[in-house]
């Protein structure tokens, strides 16, 4: 889409604009298998969807060489990051600016003992995932985003085909594997 198009330009990097036009060729390939036809609408609230009373919810991620689409009867958001982006200090470390800007209390109680690349990924696409539901992003205080309740979330590890390896989230109201019609990566 023209929309899709003009994303794809606003990233810098050459990859992150293939992987964002790659993110809308899954996201146009989930709306085929669903006979949905665009406009999908945003609403107020920033959810991805089809129109009528059979509403369909779509989110999309992309990461360094991999890109997710996600598609649900409820609203849904996906997330996926590269773990390696989270071996540098400023993630590992409970005191940096990072965690004071984005880790809930309770989450930095729990990286005290658990404080590694592949948690901080965990956590950090737990929060992305769960903004993109609320319409906000990351501009949001992401501290209020209680990554801990796993009720809300569904998360895994991933490689792609050069051995990197990725957290995916996809997040949602009492998001179990049911409630996720379809994935596509």
């Amino acid at each position: 889409s023209k929309e899709r198009r003009n994303k794809a330009l606003l990233h810098k990097n050459e990859n992150d604009r293939l992987l964002s036009v790659m993110a809308g060729v899954l996201l146009e390939k989930a709306m085929q298998d669903f006979d949905v036809h665009y406009p999908l609408i945003r609403d107020g609230l920033g959810y991805m969807h089809s129109a009528g009373k059979d509403k369909l919810f779509f989110s999309i991620s992309h990461s360094k060489n991999l890109a997710v689409c996600v598609v649900s009867k409820f609203n849904i958001g996906i997330d996926i990051e590269d773990i390696h982006r989270f071996e540098k200090k400023k993630y590992l470390d409970i005191n940096s600016g990072f965690s004071k800007r984005v880790l809930s209390e309770e989450e930095k109680i729990f990286l005290e003992q658990n404080c590694n690349s592949a948690t901080i990924s965990n956590i950090w696409t737990r929060k992305e995932s769960y903004s993109k539901i609320l319409g906000k992003g990351i501009a949001m205080d992401l501290r209020t985003i209680n990554t801990l309740n796993d009720s809300q979330f569904y998360s895994y590890e991933t490689t792609d085909s050069n051995g990197g390896k990725y957290t995916i989230s996809i997040a949602g109201d009492d998001i179990t594997v049911n409630r996720i019609i379809n994935f596509y990566f």
